[in-house]
């Protein structure tokens, strides 16, 4: 496990507290980035989470902490500069996809409100809405751009994927059920007798589980090898590991998705 790894879980345990001028007197400051000690790293934590919408309203979106991890020291630091936020979904065709749907900026001192302590210096908690209305299911990937203040190079974070729960499309839904073989035939197939012979009406006839043990043997297998490709996926992205990740990408044959930034 990556030190930026074991960073991240660090404050996600231990939380995040206010900022307060008045709580650095009589404790040393947080460590600031500057030309001398600049911005190599962007470490975003992201979590589905309801606050206030663009119009003031009650609305879904997404919770986030902000770290910046400098060249010069091990704990993040307090920044000045600008942030922008870049918020995708899987709404319209891939065209659509790969913009944008919303951005948000933060210019000047504005994102410095967001400033709060942790006990490993200093992180930025902050909500950002989901700008699209409605309740239906939506995977979004957020990315953050950081531009210092001095007119040093952007720093980008990791592009985060993660889906806000809701209804799904009655297509999308009905598409990855697969079609469940009828009882009578398979019954048929193992006893050699009539499918419903013997079969009072509305019964649905029992599979003898011995006469057809390879088939669940096969069957244990096939599940449990989906299982360690789902655990597999989950650990890459939670850990970014890239051996882990090619493997999983080979085993797929869904195009990974184009994102392209807006300046």
């Amino acid at each position: 496990m990556t030190q930026v790894h074991i960073l991240c879980l660090t404050l996600l345990l231990a939380g995040c507290s206010s900022f307060d001028t008045s709580s650095l007197l009589g404790r040393s400051k947080f460590v600031e980035a500057g030309p001398k000690n600049p911005v190599v790293d962007v470490v975003c934590l992201w979590e589905p989470a309801e606050g206030r919408g663009l119009d003031n309203l009650p609305a879904r979106g997404f919770a986030g902490q902000l770290l910046f991890l400098t060249r010069g020291t091990a704990e993040p630091a307090k920044i000045e500069g600008e942030i922008r936020v870049y918020v995708f979904d899987d709404q319209g065709i891939p065209e659509e996809q790969s913009k944008p749907l919303h951005q948000y900026d933060f210019k000047g001192q504005a994102f410095s409100q967001y400033l709060c302590e942790t006990n490993m210096g200093a992180a930025y908690q902050l909500f950002i809405p989901y700008p699209r209305k409605g309740s239906h299911e939506a995977k979004c990937a957020i990315r953050v751009r950081y531009t210092p203040a001095d007119g040093g190079s952007p720093v980008y974070s990791k592009m985060a994927d993660l889906t806000l729960p809701g209804a799904k499309p009655k297509e999308t839904a009905d598409s990855w059920q697969p079609k469940r073989r009828r009882s009578h035939t398979a019954v048929g197939n193992i006893t050699g007798e009539p499918p419903n012979k013997g079969l009072a009406k509305g019964t649905t006839p029992s599979i003898s589980m011995t006469t057809d043990r390879s088939t669940v043997q096969r069957a244990t297998a096939t599940s449990a090898h989906a299982r360690l490709q789902r655990v597999a996926a989950q650990l890459a992205e939670e850990q970014g590991a890239e051996e882990i990740q090619s493997a999983v990408h080979e085993t797929s044959d869904e195009r990974p998705r184009r994102f392209r930034l807006n300046d």
